[in-house]
């Protein structure tokens, strides 16, 4: 119901118009939370490198190989998981792969998404009216920061490789 100044709050039901069956308002007749946004959106970021992880993991277990001809499935199942845990590199992986590396890299990565979580969620929920979709929207242009980040860094490292 509406409080005294004629203002819904948000997850109020929305009154709907008998002129059609849709009504007036968003769809399911509630108001959007973004209180809900910015609590859950540095746990739902997580989703992005667990999904990146497992399809490297699929892509490792499901193409059949053998010798040298597992060059290529390795390959992109690497790439997917620099996309994943983006600050593999910066801890020296996949040339120095001792336990501190692997633990630095995955904590290191797992702050670096939950703070892009965090930042856009915050970002997203400027609007008043904000939605899941914006949340991804953000969470798309970080995620775009960080290709851009490990395709550089990629090819800083075969630049120091070849000419070092």
């Amino acid at each position: 119901m509406p409080d005294g100044g004629g203002r819904r709050r948000y997850g109020e039901r929305v009154a709907r118009t008998p002129s059609g069956p849709a009504g007036t308002g968003p769809s399911r007749g509630t108001v959007a939370r973004p209180g809900r946004i910015r609590t859950l959106g540095p746990i739902a970021v997580l989703a992005v490198p667990l999904g990146l992880g497992l399809l490297a993991a699929i892509v490792l277990r499901l193409y059949p190989c053998d010798g040298t001809a597992c060059g290529e499935p390795y390959l992109g199942a690497w790439g997917l998981v620099l996309f994943a845990v983006p600050t593999a590199l910066a801890v020296g992986l996949p040339w120095v792969s001792g336990p501190i590396n692997v633990t630095l890299a995955l904590l290191s990565s797992l702050a670096a998404w939950v703070f892009f979580g965090k930042w856009a969620s915050q970002r997203a929920t400027q609007d008043v009216d904000a939605s899941w979709w914006d949340f991804w929207r953000e969470v798309a242009f970080y995620a775009g920061g960080v290709v851009i980040g490990i395709v550089g860094g990629l090819l800083v490292m075969v630049l120091v490789l070849t000419f070092l």
